[in-house]
């Protein structure tokens, strides 16, 4: 007997969809991830522009649609990849809950605020159908579970994020870190700096008693850093491609210095053959999506309504 394939559909049809890697031999789209697992078949995908659907139909030779219900009427998906701009998100989600679909995989972020959020999760619960899968990727990669399983039991005292280019867009990532690491349930705005701004400055106590800064440029470069720091160590996550740890040494006449303790190179490519096996298991077993979900990236778009207030 065959073992079952999973049906997969695509909404939105641009960078983070498909065309990405489409020149690569590394998968970092939805539609690579699909294709590299024989458990899928990715049936179809939908956009509104025409030149999009062209230019998919023309690489991959798949069937696209100018209709999200139409595509779904038609195809019967078990799992849809939501790769459309943001603020079509909300009425992407309601279509997919009204059809009963199984497993949505939502690109971040999630929602443009916290009132869509909110709905769509009463309407998940109500629904007892639909679970969605929020894609802030970072928590699938090794070197960031490592990371979460080391400051377990540590006391993560302040947390200090650098970024660029919008907290919508790019800081979002590391506030989810922040909730992955802390396991924060709620947060006090302490203070907060240009919210107008695409990227603003702020900090907030977490209910842990750890205390995050953001602080937020207006540069074009694309620059996002972490630092930790839990009891006598430091932890300094660069721009997403590696993780140095650091212990205190003893004081000098030189002031404090922190001794080298490991580095991890973090591999994006890794992340896709995770989730693979995540959300197959997820469809397998008919179970809810725990590592990435709407309850879980509530905290950080609640942060960033109150930034942004």
């Amino acid at each position: 007997m065959k073992p079952k394939t999973f049906k997969a559909n695509l909404i939105g049809l641009g960078k983070i969809a498909w065309s990405l890697d489409k020149d690569s031999n590394h998968t970092f789209t939805h539609a690579n991830a699909y294709l590299k697992n024989k458990s899928f078949n990715l049936s179809a995908g939908y956009s509104p522009k025409l030149i999009d659907r062209k230019s998919f139909i023309s690489h991959h030779n798949i069937n696209t649609f100018s209709s999200v219900d139409s595509m779904l009427a038609s195809e019967r998906p078990d799992i849809v990849s939501v790769c459309s701009p943001v603020n079509a998100h909300f009425q992407n989600c309601i279509k997919l809950i009204n059809f009963k679909i199984h497993k949505i995989w939502l690109e971040k972020p999630p929602f443009k605020n916290i009132v869509e959020h909110r709905k769509i999760l009463k309407l998940i619960d109500k629904s007892k159908t639909s679970n969605v899968c929020v894609n802030f990727f970072r928590r699938f990669l090794p070197p960031f579970i490592d990371l979460k399983r080391y400051l377990k039991n540590k006391n993560i005292t302040q947390i200090v994020v650098t970024y660029s280019q919008g907290l919508l867009e790019n800081g979002v990532h590391y506030l989810d870190l922040v909730q992955y690491f802390t396991s924060a349930t709620s947060f006090k705005l302490i203070k907060k700096f240009s919210p107008k701004h695409l990227s603003p400055s702020f900090s907030i106590m977490l209910d842990t008693g750890c205390t995050v800064h953001f602080i937020g440029s207006e540069t074009h470069f694309h620059d996002i850093e972490m630092t930790i720091l839990a009891g006598n160590q430091k932890i300094i996550i660069n721009n997403n491609v590696e993780i140095i740890y650091k212990k205190k040494a003893k004081t000098s006449l030189a002031g404090r210095k922190y001794h080298f303790l490991q580095h991890k190179v973090v591999s994006l490519n890794a992340f896709f053959e995770n989730y693979n096996s995540y959300v197959l298991s997820a469809i397998k077993n008919n179970t809810a999506f725990i590592t990435s979900n709407l309850k879980t990236s509530y905290f950080a778009m609640d942060v960033i309504n109150s930034v942004k207030k």
